[in-house]
């Protein structure tokens, strides 16, 4: 057993948990502070100092402090020195940093949670994330149904869970347009230093800055109707839900909505009635 495991299985759980924030950090974020390390965990200055030795000490090529601002960030040497799973991440990301990242086999067996099958390489996850954290562009090679194997600039701003897949949101500077890409799609990705324009932000993009109102009811076809009503939590036989314009289509499809035959679908067995389809898909 090498020295460097041996100390590591020495700390005690809550120091783990500490340093294993700090590596997620460094590879999904790009950069990690001792006040990140203080809000996340309530631990004092001094653990924090402690923690940050030990992580260099177990991992010396992982990062490097910028003392303008006292954030470590990634070095281009970075290794993870935990595991992280692309689910489990994506999770993270989506709703905050949870316990359990440096011992991630504690679970139940009696709450299950639908297996991703498909999602971004972790080794591409982390150079996206930490893009959009960073503003950086990334220079990626795709592979697309409709025109193969393509290589594209692009500046991605957020990453979405759209049910079937995961989804990359960004500027393609190719087509002068914002546009999705699914992750699982993206073969290879490389950091760009070129500056990013105002027109390319998160800002800029309408359509995922916009929400859409959508009514819906239980299905006019269904013989009985409370079932669906009950599962969407309907107040006189109807909700409704605010999505982001941009996810619109992905939400239908996925909820297999019927839109009055706007959207098409070759199983036309719905439970649910988009009331207002042509305001909602004008946009």
């Amino acid at each position: 057993m090498s020295k460097q495991i041996h100390e590591f299985q020495q700390l005690q759980y809550a120091q783990r948990e500490r340093l294993a924030f700090i590596d997620y950090n460094l590879e999904y974020i790009g950069k990690v502070s001792r006040n990140t390390l203080i809000e996340c965990f309530g631990v004092g200055p001094a653990s924090c100092s402690r923690d940050f030795r030990i992580y260099n000490a177990l991992s010396p090529d992982n990062a490097v402090l910028r003392h303008h601002d006292k954030f470590y960030y990634r070095k281009d040497t970075f290794k993870p020195l935990f595991e992280h799973d692309a689910g489990t991440v994506l999770k993270w990301l989506s709703e905050g940093f949870g316990y359990g990242l440096s011992n991630q086999q504690q679970k139940t067996d009696w709450v299950i949670s639908p297996q991703f099958l498909s999602a971004p390489a972790p080794r591409f996850l982390g150079r996206l994330s930490r893009a959009i954290a960073l503003n950086k562009a990334l220079l990626i090679v795709y592979h697309c149904a409709e025109s193969g194997v393509t290589e594209r600039e692009i500046v991605p701003h957020a990453i979405a869970n759209v049910g079937e897949y995961w989804i990359v949101r960004a500027f393609d500077r190719s087509a002068g347009e914002f546009t999705d890409y699914i992750g699982s799609r993206i073969e290879s990705a490389e950091e760009l230093e070129k500056e990013l324009l105002e027109c390319e932000s998160a800002l800029a993009d309408e359509k995922w800055q916009g929400t859409s109102k959508l009514e819906l009811i239980a299905h006019p076809s269904l013989k009985y109707k409370s079932p669906v009503e009950m599962d969407f939590g309907m107040t006189n036989g109807r909700t409704v839900i605010n999505v982001r314009t941009a996810l619109v289509h992905y939400f239908l499809r996925f909820m297999r909505i019927d839109t009055g035959g706007i959207i098409r679908s070759s199983d036309q067995n719905f439970n649910l009635l988009l009331v207002n389809s042509k305001d909602v898909l004008r946009n």
